[in-house]
């Protein structure tokens, strides 16, 4: 997470428009940016080690941790996505392979109690 939240202070800095600038809703409100920036981050040294971590500024963070968890969601989603772009490319190339994938993704892969039945829906979506 602390990563998601460098690229978000990050992005932040970037003054002008272009690629990773921020661009906002002029109707938001100051509250909404009070939230987005009520974390900083510093560094604490634990054992002689310096570690890096976030400490917040203001009692509500809101904004912040629900832009780091888009951030996430659209990053898995983007893995997501470009997966199926790949596979229907292949699909298109080659014809013959495409009956056999569209048959074999209807079919279940057996799961662990058995054949074609119940699951883990948490693992289960890939």
């Amino acid at each position: 997470m602390n990563t998601a939240k460098e690229l978000v202070f990050g992005r932040l800095r970037i003054p002008e428009l272009g690629l990773g600038y921020c661009h906002f809703p002029v109707d938001y409100e100051d509250e909404y940016f009070k939230q987005l920036t009520a974390e900083k981050c510093v560094t604490k040294f634990h054992k002689g080690f310096p570690r890096r971590e976030w400490i917040k500024t203001r009692p509500r963070n809101d904004a912040l941790d629900c832009r780091v968890y888009n951030m996430a969601a659209y990053a898995i989603l983007n893995l997501i996505i470009n997966r199926l772009a790949d596979r229907m490319a292949q699909q298109r190339t080659e014809p013959e392979a495409a009956e056999l994938i569209s048959v074999t993704a209807i079919q279940r892969a057996p799961t662990r109690r058995g054949l074609g039945g119940g699951g883990n829906w948490a693992t289960d979506w890939r």
